[in-house]
């Protein structure tokens, strides 16, 4: 079995090993499972209703991953510590399987996890679309993985974007606040009235003769969002062809800043990734 270990903090004192688990939004099947497995609280066996003190330590015990896996090409780390790993995802490459390519980023990241002998399974917390790069943060463990799937479900990420478009953008600045829904006549999105809410905002860092700049930061993350959004305002991103793009050898949309409170500390952090553009 593989261990990972908390110390209990103050918000957690005299407070039962359930808040705990809720504060990371830990499922009531999960919580089950994991004290079926083992939970200790300085060593001794506990319950979900097993009254914490601060500076405790909580060890959870949980499975090892069978890991069998076939060399990968490297991944390029942004950043690495006991409850999170970001990577730095190129375009052309899937983050989930589809049952046909041979190779995606989930591929890649088990097998560095491997190689560093690491038995817990990491998965990501959220997408990236195929044709954008930057930043995939995964979770590497199942506290982290509740903690930050509920980050990005509840809006609570601050994710920021570089884009190419075209250019003599009229508003230096601009909000986008129109919902996107599928399109029943071609595999694109749209914007639509009775589709999801999405917000974007925008500010233009530069614009030239062939092409601006846009920082672009979006609440939610609806399929294709920012390149719908953008196309809706007359700038597609370059090289985006489905959505009326100028040419360009690639799309030129990439995830370039993320903010968040850490699982661990509970302070607020902030990682970005090198512009490819």
């Amino acid at each position: 079995m593989a261990t990972i270990t908390y110390v209990v903090q103050k918000q957690f004192h005299q407070q039962p090993l359930k808040a705990f688990f809720d504060f990371y939004h830990v499922g009531k099947k999960n919580q089950y499972k994991l004290t079926l497995e083992g939970v200790f609280v300085d060593g001794l066996k506990a319950h979900t209703q097993t009254v914490l003190s601060q500076g405790q330590v909580i060890t959870i015990t949980m499975p090892e991953m069978v890991l069998d896996f076939k060399p990968k090409a490297p991944i390029d780390v942004v950043y690495e510590d006991e409850d999170i790993l970001i990577v730095d995802k190129p375009i052309q490459l899937l983050v989930h399987t589809d049952g046909v390519a041979k190779d995606d980023l989930n591929q890649r990241v088990a097998y560095y996890m491997a190689k560093q002998g690491y038995k817990l399974e990491v998965l990501p917390a959220h997408r990236l679309d195929k044709d954008t790069s930057g930043m995939v943060i995964y979770a590497k463990h199942v506290l982290a993985l509740s903690y930050l799937s509920n980050l990005f479900e509840t809006h609570q990420m601050g994710k920021t974007y570089i884009a190419l478009t075209s250019p003599n953008v009229r508003q230096k600045r601009g909000r986008i606040d129109k919902a996107i829904g599928s399109s029943r006549h071609e595999d694109k999105q749209i914007i639509h009235e009775q589709g999801q809410s999405a917000l974007s905002t925008y500010e233009v860092l530069e614009d030239k003769n062939a092409f601006a700049r846009l920082s672009v930061s979006i609440l939610g993350g609806r399929k294709h969002q920012i390149r719908v959004h953008l196309a809706f305002i007359g700038h597609p991103i370059l090289g985006d062809t489905l959505y009326g793009g100028l040419p360009y050898d690639r799309l030129a949309l990439h995830f370039h800043r993320v903010s968040f409170v850490h699982p661990r500390s509970l302070e607020k952090v902030t990682f970005k990734s090198n512009v490819p553009f």
